[in-house]
C-alpha cells in the first residue's frame, strides 16, 4: 500500500510563516514586479523536534514546529 508523507505547521508557525513572507509579496507589490518564490526547510530530528524555516535570499529564518504524520493512501 502507498503512504504520503503530512506535513503540517501549527498555528503559531503558520503565524510566524505569514508575517515572514509579508514584507517579501508587500515589497514585489510595490516594485510591480514578479513573486521571486522562496524555500522551506525542514529539519527533522527524531523524538525532538520538527522545525521549519524559511528561506529567501539565502537567510534563514526559524519558523517554528511542525508536525509529522506518514499515512495509508487510498487513492494517489
Amino acid at each position: 500500500m502507498k503512504r504520503k508523507l503530512i506535513i503540517e505547521l501549527d498555528s503559531e508557525t503558520t503565524e510566524n510563516y505569514l508575517k515572514w513572507l509579508e514584507p517579501i509579496h508587500q515589497h514585489c507589490a510595490e516594485a510591480n514586479c514578479e513573486f521571486p518564490g522562496f524555500s522551506l526547510k525542514l529539519d527533522i530530528y527524531p523524538t525532538i523536534s520538527e522545525i521549519a524555516y524559511g528561506v529567501n535570499e539565502d537567510k534563514l529564518t526559524e519558523l517554528g514546529n511542525v508536525s509529522l504524520k506518514l499515512v495509508d493512501c487510498i487513492e494517489d
